[in-house]
């Protein structure tokens, strides 16, 4: 996914690449960790989007469904810090301008930045 990523922002900052590399790489382990996704015959699907002049959304789209949320947890006092787990949608939060979560309704859920 990553060099999929990589050919397709060719022309892009190599910063900005870096920061959705690893935004995406995040969104995607999540799907597979978090839902049905992660199993034989799951699906997760990426794709980019230019949905203003000066913004560029990524946007994972997984095909299973959990009864959860995507949240960054609560991690207070040395958590924040010892923590080896639970920090994705952090990184994403601190790396996008903004993020959120699409429910599965009409469509497959899905996860953007």
């Amino acid at each position: 996914m990553r060099s999929h990523l990589h050919r397709d922002l060719a022309g892009f900052p190599a910063e900005l690449v870096d920061d959705v590399q690893l935004c995406a790489s995040e969104l995607f382990a999540n799907a597979v960790n978090h839902t049905v996704s992660g199993a034989p015959g799951g699906q997760v699907v990426r794709s980019l989007s230019l949905p203003a002049a000066d913004r560029l959304r990524l946007e994972v789209t997984d095909s299973g469904l959990t009864p959860h949320r995507p949240r960054i947890p609560d991690l207070s006092g040395t958590a924040r810090f010892t923590a080896e787990h639970h920090r994705g949608l952090l990184l994403v939060s601190a790396l996008a301008l903004d993020w959120g979560y699409r429910p599965a309704v009409a469509h497959p859920p899905s996860t953007w930045a």
